[in-house]
């Protein structure tokens, strides 16, 4: 963001010391309407002229990508909390078989449990 900031301000100093070297009156005719004015203010106007036509261009598209956005990210919520709970009846689910696991197989007093992980360590 620091880096747009400082670019649009090289661009002002650049714009006035174009303004202060262009100080030409010039006549400026479009359908019925005439202007008079420098050099300077004329490019001016027509370079900010451009970037509004520009940014009305680009809005769609911009308001399409921010509403498409959102409703991915609600979407990613909606599936993250379907997970959660399908972790959790997971979870539930091999304490259940742990128990019944354990009451088929009862521990002998002084044997050790079976290892759980699977490896024949």
């Amino acid at each position: 963001m620091q880096v747009f900031l400082i670019l649009a301000l090289v661009v002002a100093l650049l714009a006035v010391v174009f303004a202060l070297q262009n100080p030409t009156s010039i006549a400026v005719s479009f359908l019925f309407w005439k202007f008079t004015g420098s050099l300077a203010l004329v490019l001016i106007i027509s370079l900010v002229a451009g970037a509004l036509i520009t940014l009305l261009a680009i809005s769609p598209g911009l308001l399409r990508g921010r509403i498409s956005m959102r409703k991915l990210r609600k979407q990613l919520a909606e599936v993250e909390g379907d997970l959660k709970a399908h972790k959790q009846t997971l979870e539930e689910a091999n304490l259940k078989l742990e128990e019944q696991l354990a009451s088929l197989h009862p521990a002998e007093p002084g044997s050790k449990p079976p290892d759980q992980t699977g490896s024949n360590a």
